[in-house]
């Protein structure tokens, strides 16, 4: 005799489970989502009629922040540390790309 056993009981805890999971996993990530504050500054080039943007973000604050650039038309870049007085070179590509903002993260 082949004994069966049914996966749907387990399989629906486990899927509660997960689901509490990512939204535990937004709220999270909701709070770092804010903008970056104005001593962050960043200054573009090109991606208005070609298909390459080229970012320069500079921290004139006083501290240290993980940020990230926020792209239209393009992959967002990876979040980064930018220290106080430095300066990061980014290069997007993409269908005319446009820098849409600078976030914490």
């Amino acid at each position: 005799m082949i004994k069966t056993r049914s996966l749907t009981r387990p399989l629906a805890g486990l899927a509660v489970v997960a689901l509490a999971g990512l939204g535990l996993a937004g709220t999270a990530s909701a709070a770092t989502d804010a903008a970056a504050p104005s001593c962050i500054e960043v200054a573009s080039q090109g991606g208005s009629v070609g298909t390459t943007l080229f970012v320069t973000v500079a921290n004139n604050c006083s501290r240290e922040y993980r940020v990230t650039v926020v792209v239209n038309r393009a992959p967002d870049s990876s979040c980064f540390s930018i220290a106080p007085g430095d300066r990061q070179g980014l290069k997007f590509a993409g269908a005319e790309p446009t820098v849409a903002s600078v976030d914490l993260c």
